[in-house]
């Protein structure tokens, strides 16, 4: 939050803090931050940005992390994003297959194939 009174507009500093937020298990205030940060910078969420700050998650943590990045994505278009960190979620250990097919942010990539492939790869039938 200091860093963020110095450079209100850092989309790295927001990412920073919802990395921060998810740490203490605060999944909602996370998900604000997180927003902000994508508002800011779409891009924020590539690997290489230099200011972010990699915070050392217990799996579980970095599984609802990467689940709440996905809806982002999905939300604003970039189901190939999305995708991506849905299965970054899922490769952590994100489990909760209601709370995936139930989430309406996530509805437009439940309707391409790559998420069925995806589906099947981690429950295949």
């Amino acid at each position: 939050r200091a860093a963020l009174a110095l450079m209100p507009k850092s989309a790295p500093m927001y990412s920073n803090l919802g990395s921060a937020y998810f740490a203490d298990e605060k999944y909602a205030d996370g998900l604000v931050a997180f927003q902000k940060a994508y508002d800011l910078d779409p891009a924020v969420f590539n690997d290489s940005s230099m200011l972010q700050v990699s915070e050392p998650l217990p799996a579980s943590l970095r599984a609802q992390q990467d689940y709440s990045i996905a809806r982002l994505f999905a939300q604003s278009g970039k189901t190939d994003r999305a995708l991506a960190y849905l299965r970054r979620a899922l490769n952590e250990g994100f489990g909760d297959r209601r709370k995936i097919f139930g989430d309406q942010s996530l509805a437009s990539v439940r309707a391409t194939p790559e998420f069925a492939q995806l589906m099947d790869e981690e429950h295949p039938h």
